[in-house]
């Protein structure tokens, strides 16, 4: 189901069910205190979305974005960061499900109904399983996720990220944000040569927002 509200006279989107990624929260937080963003028929009231426990899904303030108007965002967006297996970073998996379908065209099958040939295998970033013989993940010793949304949990603004491969999300808790926060600062020409300050400025938006001490005007 779709969320939508009235942004300075103009209907926008603002997500959909408890994924709001057209709307970042402490824009919408300064939106609904000026009174510039407002409830339409149907749609979640603003301040609703805003309050501690409302189970909504923000996206993440990308730095790159911040000229960006409300509403306006591409969907989907991540930042991705590898690190080693050895951070205490850690996301819930699932199995990945490949299927393929060939037609049969002899033995009394009707050609026109095709067999599926469904394969799963463990998510190549599980540290609990083991991947078959024959199946090179490649992910060479790191482990990578994405980061996408942002969820006020109590009276923090907690990262959520997502895996690449199995796509499953988790929350991460204020140590885990720590310490990636700390190996983007120290890795940061290494996670990305071209745009290290970039990556600098994501691991201080993602560790500020668990204090709440955040605010886009300032850059960090």
């Amino acid at each position: 189901m779709g969320e939508y509200a009235n942004f300075k006279g103009q209907s926008i989107k603002l997500g959909t069910c408890e994924s709001l990624y057209y709307v970042r929260y402490f824009d919408a937080v300064k939106a609904v205190k000026s009174a510039h963003l407002i409830a339409e028929e149907g749609s979640v009231d603003p301040h609703d979305i805003i309050k501690s426990g409302s189970g909504y899904r923000f996206r993440f303030p990308f730095p790159d974005e911040d000229t960006v108007i409300m509403g306006n965002y591409d969907p989907f967006k991540s930042f991705t960061v590898s690190f080693p297996t050895s951070l205490p970073v850690h996301l819930p998996h699932k199995d990945i499900t490949f299927r393929h379908e060939i037609s049969c065209k002899y033995g009394g099958v009707n050609p026109k109904n095709a067999v599926p040939i469904i394969v799963k295998i463990p998510c190549p970033y599980d540290p609990e399983k083991q991947q078959p013989d024959n199946v090179h993940a490649g992910v060479d010793g790191k482990r990578t996720i994405e980061l996408i949304f942002q969820r006020l949990v109590g009276e923090e603004l907690q990262t959520i990220a997502k895996c690449p491969c199995c796509g499953s999300m988790a929350r991460l808790d204020k140590i885990e944000a720590t310490f990636l926060h700390d190996f983007m600062i120290e890795n940061a020409r290494l996670i990305d040569f071209h745009n290290a300050d970039l990556v600098k400025t994501v691991a201080k938006r993602m560790l500020a927002g668990y204090s709440l001490k955040f605010d886009l005007d300032e850059g960090e």
